[in-house]
């Protein structure tokens, strides 16, 4: 992993790609696209003194930005990208082992943003009942609502396993084989 630490002084902002949320896969079953491998990074930023608030200001390319709560200090962000350079992917990790994640993906050629919502939603859902056919469906629940940036796929995933480095939570869900 490429590291980087600001400086207390540091002016620049860091940029990774990204424009709309896509299908993610999943490792339990489930029809599962495969994204593994970084295309660029992943790359850590550690800030220090008063450059920790640019850890929680991130830019996408000028096509949009997000502001993350200060809720604790931040540890470091790790982000780059994955798929050949199509899904961007940024973590955020406070102090205490709290993260936050913002993974995005381009629209194929072939499909509306509506489409892939669409798509996108239908695999969730098919996944939480593959979930729930083996285990509790409490293990992997779907649902929907809206933000500014439109309609968004919800999920609640419990018994996580271990991250794969070549393929990160949330790109990849790989569940335990744990007793409910």
């Amino acid at each position: 992993m490429k590291r980087t630490t600001l400086p207390a002084c540091a002016t620049f902002v860091l940029i990774a790609t990204a424009t709309l949320l896509s299908a993610l896969p999943f490792q339990a079953g489930a029809q599962q696209r495969s994204v593994r491998g970084w295309a660029d990074g992943p790359y850590q930023v550690k800030g220090t003194g008063g450059a920790q608030s640019l850890l929680f200001e991130w830019k996408f390319l000028d096509v949009y930005c997000i502001d993350m709560p200060p809720l604790r200090p931040a540890r470091d962000v790790v982000h780059g990208t994955l798929g050949g350079g199509a899904i961007s992917f940024y973590r955020l990790r406070y102090e205490n082992d709290l993260s936050a994640y913002v993974v995005t993906s381009t629209v194929p050629k072939d499909r509306s943003p509506a489409d892939e919502y669409r798509i996108l939603l239908q695999h969730e859902y098919d996944t939480a009942r593959a979930v729930a056919a083996v285990a509790s469906a409490e293990r992997y629940r779907v649902d929907t609502g809206t933000s500014s940036f439109g309609p968004t796929v919800r999920m609640r995933l419990l018994n996580l396993g271990d991250d794969d480095p070549d393929e990160p939570f949330p790109v990849a869900r790989p569940l335990l084989n744990a007793p409910e």
